[in-house]
């Protein structure tokens, strides 16, 4: 069964501002690759790659894995669409993969890429949700929720029993997740673009 966990992440001002920065600067990344690679009409991943890598880590100070992810997230949008230049709102939800966000599920904490460099973040979540997180596939949305921000995962839960979900393992695990507190039933993975802008 496939669900969504959902958690919250518990960081101060200064590190909420962080968050926010990095989110803008990656989707203005994007941005900017989308623009160019419409302009020369050039929309594979492996041919973007090879034309913008080196300028855009000179440009914009991201780390060559988040470079990466950027270059792939405008390749699978042209994947879509090539009739017009694509856009990511400021806001939009960042991808993480493993190499960017790790997961400490025992003592309840992520280790989270930013602009500043790596950023420890205690998270707050449901059990259920913490259940979940045992099964989680693949990446990981750093979700801009105002006034915070959460973290959210799609799980492939397994149910051998009705109702009785059973974990891979009780030990330090590399899931991610979001999660709504007062929530207890599994959640169908939706659009995790946050549509609110900071309030002034």
């Amino acid at each position: 069964m496939k669900c969504l966990a959902r958690v919250s992440l518990s960081a101060s001002p200064v590190e909420r501002d962080l968050l926010l920065r990095t989110m803008t600067r990656v989707n203005g990344v994007c941005n900017e690759i989308g623009l160019r690679a419409w302009s020369q009409q050039l929309f594979g991943l492996y041919k973007l790659q090879c034309w913008l890598y080196h300028d855009l880590r000179r440009e914009f100070g991201l780390s060559s894995q988040m470079t990466i992810r950027c270059l792939a997230r405008v390749a699978n949008r042209y994947r879509l669409d090539r009739s017009v230049p694509c856009a990511f709102d400021p806001y939009s939800a960042l991808v993480y993969d493993d190499k960017l966000l790790s997961w400490n599920l025992l003592d309840s904490w992520v280790s989270i890429w930013t602009l500043d460099g790596r950023l420890r973040l205690t998270f707050a979540g449901t059990s259920l949700d913490r259940t979940f997180l045992e099964f989680r596939q693949g990446e990981t949305d750093l979700v801009f929720d105002p006034p915070g921000f959460a973290l959210s995962a799609l799980c492939e839960v397994r149910l051998p029993h009705a109702g009785r979900a059973v974990p891979r393992n009780n030990s330090i695990g590399s899931p991610a997740g979001v999660g709504d507190e007062t929530s207890t039933a599994p959640r169908q993975k939706d659009n995790t673009t946050s549509r609110h802008a900071p309030h002034a």
